[in-house]
């Protein structure tokens, strides 16, 4: 017996069972015939307008950089993502997501998304990697 430990209880799943269910072999619904996701693979068009860059040094302390279309320096300290709320990113996120939006896809707007706690408080194991999204 381990000290300070709950004993007597049983954890199981829930239970799913559906009201009705129809005789539809599984596979039939994996693969109907004649359906089409209209879905095919494209080449990455990274934005070829910026480039971005990093300096890691001490290794607690990440600066990205970004030239080109626009020129702006991103520093993030004690593992904490900073650049997350910087303004500069806030616009591109929020640019983002209102085109995804746009072209039909359900996401949240720049006003559902919150990461003030994140890019203030919460700290990484490590950096992330920075690059052009669709770039090398």
């Amino acid at each position: 017996m381990v000290p300070r430990t709950l004993t007597g209880f049983t954890i199981t799943p829930i239970r799913r069972v559906p009201d009705t269910t129809s005789a539809v072999p599984l596979l039939d619904l994996l693969f109907t015939k004649g359906f089409s996701t209209q879905f095919s693979y494209t080449s990455a068009q990274p934005d070829t307008s910026y480039t971005v860059t990093t300096t890691n040094d001490p290794a607690s302390e990440l600066t990205i950089n970004i030239t080109g279309a626009a020129t702006e320096t991103l520093p993030n300290s004690n593992y904490v993502l900073n650049s997350l709320v910087n303004t500069w990113v806030t616009q591109q996120r929020a640019s983002i997501l209102g085109d995804l939006i746009a072209n039909g896809f359900d996401t949240y707007n720049a006003n559902q998304v919150d990461l003030q706690v994140m890019g203030t408080q919460k700290a990484l194991v490590d950096w992330p990697q920075v690059a052009v999204l669709g770039g090398n």
